[in-house]
């Protein structure tokens, strides 16, 4: 009964912090286990916000507790689009930005969990039809202290390059007492960059609106700060540079 039980649980998987003036969308896990794992997130301000809270409200609301309060902040032309997705919109944005991907675009992932089957397809074809994909991934041989046998990443990184005849190159975060936590993608065209950061890996369990999620989903100018920061964060990554 009990393993009944585990394979219906539903979590909050959401990492989202929210003030009058910032909010914070990440990967991370605020205990303490979680200190010794690679995570990223994205900091945010404006009517965004609302967005977020009106996304937790929901939650809270069908759970009994309160309403949530609005933050006052006017609509704004800046350089970044942002939307705030939770569960399976995170998905249905992903897969439609994966496939308006063509020869010559590039693409960084940076992910804990690689199971999805739409995403997974999605990847290999748009691989197969010229796009430059990078993956850098957690080798799943530990899950908080305790041993794992390489589930989910390391076949379905096997069938992806074995798929694209070695043209999706993929790199092993050296995770030794943590995990590689980030569950980010950098997507580059000709015209901008879409990056999504957030709570979700790409499982079903995450985008089946099993779990709660949240994702930014942000648009970019390709010579914009945050589009050259998360590609600097990725190569350094890739190469090696400061640790191993």
């Amino acid at each position: 009964a009990s393993y009944m039980t585990l394979l219906n649980v539903k979590a909050n998987h959401r990492k989202a912090v929210i003030t009058d003036k910032e909010g914070l969308v990440t990967s991370s896990n605020p205990h303490d286990a979680s200190g010794f794992h690679g995570n990223i997130a994205l900091k945010i301000n404006g009517p965004i916000l609302n967005d977020m809270l009106a996304a937790e409200e929901a939650v809270s609301r069908y759970s009994g507790g309160p309403k949530l309060p609005r933050v006052k902040e006017a609509e704004s032309e800046g350089q970044y689009e942002v939307q705030y997705l939770t569960e399976k919109k995170i998905l249905d944005a992903l897969l439609t930005d994966l496939a308006e991907t063509k020869k010559g675009d590039k693409i960084w992932l940076g992910m804990f969990f690689v199971a999805k089957r739409d995403i997974v397809n999605s990847l290999i074809d748009a691989s197969n039809r010229g796009v430059e994909i990078n993956l850098i991934l957690d080798p799943n041989e530990n899950s908080f202290g305790q041993q794992k046998s390489g589930l989910p990443n390391r076949p379905v990184v096997q069938e992806m390059v074995e798929d694209t005849e070695g043209k999706m190159k993929v790199r092993w975060y050296n995770t030794v007492i943590g995990q590689f936590h980030t569950k980010a993608i950098w997507i580059q065209n000709e015209d901008h960059t879409i990056i999504s950061n957030g709570s979700a890996n790409y499982t079903d369990r995450t985008l089946d609106n099993y779990n709660l999620e949240a994702n930014l989903r942000v648009i970019a100018p390709n010579d914009s700060d945050l589009a050259l920061e998360m590609e600097s964060y990725f190569e350094r990554l890739w190469n090696n540079e400061d640790a191993m």
